[in-house]
């Protein structure tokens, strides 16, 4: 394969995980408004998700659930309370995701 084929499949490959990184945060901040039960609320990355007005136990249970449906991850309890901003949700995810767990 010529070099040149190989430099083009690598920029896709990034573009791939690029826009498949953006849609998994992107559906995360859907579910967090879902769980939350507020679609106007503006969710960003670094965001403390414990501080939204709207955060609740039922927000969580429903998150858990979002996320266990959308992407067939478990969260565990004692792993979630370490989690404080949407990213590292994201990261946490994400991770399942790639391990398979």
């Amino acid at each position: 394969m010529p070099i040149k084929n190989i430099e083009l499949n690598q920029k896709e490959e990034k573009r791939l995980k690029l826009r498949n990184r953006t849609q998994m945060e992107e559906k995360i901040k859907d579910a967090f408004r879902e769980a939350m039960d507020n679609d106007d609320i503006e969710i960003e990355l670094m965001d403390i998700f414990r501080n939204y007005e709207d955060w609740d136990s039922l927000a969580y249970l429903s998150m858990i659930a979002a996320l266990d449906e959308e992407f067939g991850v478990e969260i565990e309890n004692e792993e979630f309370e370490k989690l404080e901003t949407v990213q590292d949700l994201v990261d946490a995810v994400r991770g399942k995701v790639k391990s398979g767990k």
